[in-house]
């Protein structure tokens, strides 16, 4: 199954990351966000929890637009 970091790479986004367990920062952000579950997408327009591909792709067209 694809991921949501192959699928961003694929898709040629650049996207930062963040690792919550492994940065306390990412844990800062991840925090502040109020989410259970990651992956956790977050663009100017949307946030998506957990890898769905249809809302990456519908995140993915409005950031080539």
């Amino acid at each position: 199954p694809i991921s949501a970091r192959t699928y961003l790479r694929e898709a040629g986004i650049a996207f930062n990351d963040l690792v919550v367990d492994q940065s306390k920062s990412a844990e800062t952000s991840f925090k502040q966000l109020e989410q259970k579950g990651v992956p956790v997408l977050v663009s100017s327009h949307k946030m998506v929890v957990g890898f769905d591909a249809k809302a990456y792709t519908e995140v993915v067209n409005t950031l080539h637009k």
